[in-house]
Parts: structure tokens; C-alpha cells; sequence
């Protein structure tokens, strides 16, 4: 028996073990404004499994484990198939998480399906449960993605729990060289830009990417601010060497001077590869509320390598 969710669940209870089969979980908002709706409608596809006699509904607010579940038993389904139940007594200043299981008549409960939020979660805190009691809370690392990404790669970043838009400020890509692999994608890339208070990894983090020329993400990394380390006059700051990092991509090396006014950038990076290379790439480096972006530099493509200058 499968839990609710987009993948497929092994669920025990009891000493008993449910075969594992997919059910996707919909959510649908019963009234068109979340900040009137006190009811909400989540929809589901009911479970394969023959043994399946009913749902349990679980409703958790943010930042809190769930309580008692709520039997919603077998409801009838619906003209496409799915299966659905509202969830009443809901308060319009809260954020909630919700979730489903399935169960059988002898007892057995599958696994958790996917959380699904109703209202605004925190985007700067993690909010998670896998199971009714086993959940995850605590902030997010400054540096860490929390908004959407802008066409120059500049995006919202968390900054002492507060998701903040960055500031975008010039960038002067040099050089990138970009080569791929049967195993591997590794990037070297150097820049320089106008030097700024704003931009300073050691307090806040630093998120890299590396673009297509359109402005998607091929690799982004977050470095949290204790993986930098700084010179006695904070002119030349080091990505500090870590041991054991299994992190599929990640920054083999990062090296930011600063000289005369300008900050130069000289930095490694690797990561699975992609099915190809684009014809132009870029990188952008976000520290807390500063984003450094730069345009495409021209670039000579090959199957397996693009030199940028």
C-alpha cells in the first residue's frame, strides 16, 4: 500500500510492510482568496491497492508537528477519478501543512504523502514532517534561494531569517571555461567588479550559479558564511578547505581580492553534467542583499567544451 504522494512509499506498521504504489495528491483552495477562505478542498487519486478501506486527513500549523488525524474515510470519487475531502475550521492568518494516508482494514497505515502548504509559508524556514511526529524545523542558512529567479540569475536570498530581494551590481566576467564529461562538469571562471561593504561572504553566505545564455540555471551552490575565511586586513577572502563534502556540485575553490577599489573573483566549480553544453553561459555570485551579474561573453562552442573571454 502506497502512501499518497508523486513517488512511491514503503510504509510499516504493526511488523507489516505495504508494497509500494503511487497515488498523487492534488490540493485545490475552496474559495478563490486564501486570505477569506476558512475551508479548503484537498483532492487525491485514490490507492491501487484493493486493501485500501480508507484516508486519514492530517492538518498541522506551521512550525508544529500534527496532532490526531482525521478519518475521512472512503469518499466517493469524483467524475475524474480522484477523491477529495474539506478541511473546515481553518483560520485565514494561519499557514497550515497538510497531508494523507491510506489505510486498510486491518490496520495498516501507509507513509505520510507530500506536504501540501495552505497560506504563505516562512520562505526562509525549513518546515517539514515525514511522518505525524518526525518533522524538521529551524531556519534556513543566509545565502540559501527563497524567491524567484530574475532573467539575469539574481534572485531573493535569506539574510537573518528574512528572505530579501539582492541588489543587483556590475560584474565583469573575463573569463569562463566550461567542460563536460562522461562523469563531470567543471567550470573556471574569473571576473571583477566595483568593491562593496554589501558584498561580504564571510557574514552572510554566497550563492553561485552558472547560466545559459538565457538565463537558465545549469549549477547553483550555496556556501554557508563559516566555509569562508579572511586575511587579517579582509582584503583577500578564501573558501576554506572541507573535508568530506559528498555534495554532487560544489566550489572546489573560490579566491575574492580586493585591490585599488576593485574585487577580483577566481573560482572552480564541478558538478554532474549536463545532456550538453550551451552555445554561451555566464555566472552570477549573490551575497546577502548584493547580486553580481554579468551578460554572456562571447564564446567558441565544442561538443564537450565552451571557452568564453
Amino acid at each position: 500500500m502506497a502512501s499518497p504522494r508523486p513517488s512511491n512509499l514503503t510504509a510499516a506498521s504493526r511488523g507489516r510492510v505495504c508494497p509500494r504504489l503511487p497515488v498523487v495528491v492534488m490540493m485545490l483552495i475552496g474559495l478563490p482568496a486564501w486570505s477569506w477562505a476558512l475551508n479548503a478542498q484537498l483532492r487525491w487519486t485514490p490507492s491501487p491497492d484493493s486493501r485500501v478501506k480508507g484516508y486519514y486527513v492530517y492538518v498541522r500549523q506551521a512550525k508544529t508537528p500534527y496532532g490526531s488525524h482525521i478519518d475521512a474515510g472512503a469518499p466517493p470519487q469524483a467524475a475524474d477519478g480522484t477523491l477529495s475531502w474539506v478541511v473546515r475550521g481553518l483560520s485565514s492568518s494561519v499557514t497550515y501543512f497538510v497531508a494523507v494516508s491510506a489505510y486498510t482494514g486491518t490496520g495498516i497505515e501507509s507513509a505520510l504523502s507530500d506536504e501540501l502548504p495552505l497560506g504563505t509559508p516562512d520562505p526562509c524556514t525549513l518546515d517539514s514532517c515525514t511522518s505525524p511526529t518526525l518533522c524538521t524545523f529551524g531556519p534556513l542558512p543566509d545565502g540559501a534561494a527563497c524567491g524567484a529567479q530574475a532573467a539575469s540569475g539574481c534572485g531573493s536570498t535569506c539574510l537573518a531569517g528574512s528572505c530579501l530581494g539582492a541588489a543587483q551590481h556590475g560584474f565583469t566576467l573575463t573569463r569562463l571555461k566550461v567542460k563536460r564529461s562522461k562523469t563531470q562538469l567543471r567550470a573556471v571562471a574569473s571576473g571583477q567588479f566595483t568593491s562593496s561593504s554589501l558584498f561580504d561572504p564571510p557574514a552572510s553566505g554566497l550563492q553561485i550559479a552558472l547560466l545559459d545564455g538565457a538565463g537558465t540555471t545549469l549549477v547553483q551552490v550555496a556556501l554557508g558564511a563559516a566555509r569562508f575565511v579572511a586575511s587579517p586586513d579582509g582584503r583577500v577572502v578564501k573558501l576554506a578547505r572541507q573535508r568530506g563534502n559528498t555534495a554532487q556540485a560544489q566550489v572546489s575553490s573560490l579566491i575574492l581580492k580586493t585591490r585599488g577599489g576593485n574585487t577580483l573573483v577566481k573560482l572552480r566549480l564541478v558538478a554532474p553534467p549536463p545532456a550538453a553544453l550551451p552555445q554561451s553561459a555566464t555566472v552570477t555570485l549573490q551575497a546577502g542583499g548584493m547580486c553580481l551579474s554579468a551578460p554572456p561573453l562571447p564564446c567558441q562552442a565544442r561538443p564537450r567544451v565552451l571557452s568564453c573571454r
